[in-house]
């Protein structure tokens, strides 16, 4: 007690201190999950696209190279090329990267829709300062280890597509809390 009165400021502020620090922690997950979901697709379409022009190259040497066109070592070479790259798609780092992504967005995913539950408890006061500090630390270490788990090869930043997460998760929490968060 402090001149009279029940020390209740400092497990306020405790309080306070724990619901910033878990919500800090649920906008970083909510701008990890734009983030992953819109690198995860930038990939996904350029696999297609080099897919798409392998497939007209190999198509076009070999159409070429039956014709009797001129060239049929080069075209041969080019068939064979197209061969090798079909045969090693799954080893190269975009489609190895892409497969990742596509396993980190769902784990992230589901650790999003959890912790936005715990939001709602933690917003109705459902939690003392020792509890929400307790449920932070397990949502920083679910998220560790989805990104040790799936992203061994690791996750590069591109600028862009960074700015345009941050931008979809501010206008989500403006749209579902009335507040635009800095992350």
């Amino acid at each position: 007690m402090t001149e009279g009165r029940p020390n209740s400021e400092v497990p306020d502020e405790a309080a306070e201190r724990a619901r910033l620090l878990y919500w800090r922690e649920l906008v970083q997950l909510k701008v990890d999950c734009e983030y992953v979901q819109r690198y995860r697709d930038l990939l996904a379409r350029r696999m297609s696209q080099v897919a798409v022009a392998r497939a007209i190259v190999s198509v076009g040497a070999l159409g070429s190279w039956i014709a009797g066109l001129g060239y049929p070592q080069l075209w041969g070479g080019v068939i064979v090329a197209s061969q090798v790259a079909e045969a090693i798609q799954n080893v190269i780092p975009l489609a190895a990267r892409e497969r990742s992504l596509r396993a980190f967005s769902v784990t992230l995913d589901a650790l999003l829709i959890d912790a936005l539950l715990e939001w709602e408890d933690i917003q109705l006061g459902s939690f003392d300062a020792r509890e929400i500090t307790r449920r932070w630390h397990t949502l920083m270490k679910l998220r560790h280890e989805a990104e040790t788990k799936n992203l061994t090869i690791g996750l590069p930043v591109n600028r862009r597509i960074f700015r345009l997460a941050e931008q979809a998760a501010a206008a989500y929490f403006d749209t579902n809390y009335g507040t635009r968060p800095n992350p």
